[in-house]
């Protein structure tokens, strides 16, 4: 009887423990998806209504260091990035502990030239889904 109690005690934990980390790797998956839908419509620059979605994401518990960057310099475009959001978007495309898809979006966000090129936009359409 108590190793059974013990069994159902310890699944009850690994369920909470799992559904943790799928609640928090989807809310980090959200940043991510949200930056590349706003980058994939750009035109120029972002609007205030995406740029008060990036301030979200700013302002967000869950957001990491490297979200927070990238949204700032998102804010900040004009029709390229700024000179001192290039040095820090650098240092994130220099991190090797990044995902695949926070690289691509660093370096999509970097090289933009008033919109995304047609290759990014193919990489952009692969954060959103």
């Amino acid at each position: 009887m108590k190793i059974r109690t013990l069994n159902i005690v310890m699944f009850f934990f690994l369920t909470l423990a799992f559904g943790y980390n799928i609640v928090f790797a989807e809310s980090k998956n959200n940043a991510i998806k949200t930056m590349a839908k706003i980058i994939l419509h750009l035109n120029h620059y972002p609007s205030d209504t995406e740029k008060e979605a990036l301030k979200k994401i700013i302002k967000s518990e869950s957001t990491s260091k490297h979200e927070g960057v990238l949204a700032n310099a998102i804010i900040n475009l004009q029709h390229k990035v700024t000179d001192s959001d290039k040095k820090n978007l650098k240092a994130i495309i220099n991190d090797k502990s990044i995902s695949t898809a926070m690289y691509d979006l660093a370096n999509i966000i970097i090289n933009l030239n008033h919109q995304p090129s047609g290759k990014d936009i193919k990489k952009l359409q692969q954060l959103v889904k």
